[in-house]
């Protein structure tokens, strides 16, 4: 018994140092395993796999969505159809009419769909005719388009008067469309604001 309470008393030369190395291992491995246990990544997921009902409710929350990327409607081009070219500016084959971005400072036209399945269009469009009248501004992609047709009040100008109200009907083609029997007889069009779900 006195051999042992000396041998606990007096710890061997460098026993002290294993166990708080051990105790420090231990606790890094445990604290590292948690942290582990609890963080998923992109490349933990297969493909369809996570469902609405795996989602507790109100867990997801705006900022934890990651922003979907704008994407800028392209300039017109009197050779490509806007038709056959979604996402670019409408114009006739010589370009006598042609949809483009209304420049002077304002956003560019552009449009996102974000990870609730709602497409945004944002920025101002200009609508200069010297040619044959073009009612569709651009195209939206396949993927980019509602289920039906939708009407929008939008704000418009035409050569004399700002800020009057016009109307853009986007169709399930994708057809961004002027109503060009309202009172904006052509000029500007302001696609901020603008959004929808789709299916």
């Amino acid at each position: 018994m006195k051999r042992f309470l000396l041998w606990a008393r007096r710890p061997r030369a460098g026993a002290v140092g294993n166990i708080l190395t051990l105790l420090v291992a231990v606790c890094l491995t445990a604290g590292g395993t948690a942290y582990a246990a609890n963080t998923i990544g992109s490349s933990d997921i297969i493909d369809n796999s996570v469902q609405g009902v795996d989602i507790k409710d109100r867990t997801i929350r705006p900022p934890d969505l990651v922003g979907a990327p704008w994407i800028s409607v392209l300039p017109a081009s009197g050779a490509i159809s806007c038709g056959a070219s979604p996402g670019r500016f409408c114009s006739s084959p010589d370009e006598s009419t042609i949809w483009a971005n209304y420049q002077n400072g304002y956003q560019g036209v552009r449009f996102r769909r974000d990870a609730t399945n709602t497409v945004t269009l944002q920025g101002r469009a200009a609508y200069v005719q010297h040619g044959p009248l073009i009612t569709t501004a651009f195209v939206l992609p396949v993927n980019y388009r509602p289920s039906g047709n939708l009407v929008f009040s939008v704000n418009c100008g035409d050569l004399n008067s700002y800020d009057i109200s016009g109307a853009i009907q986007i169709s399930t083609s994708g057809a961004v469309d002027w109503y060009h029997n309202d009172k904006c007889v052509g000029r500007w069009f302001d696609l901020t604001g603008i959004s929808f779900p789709i299916n």
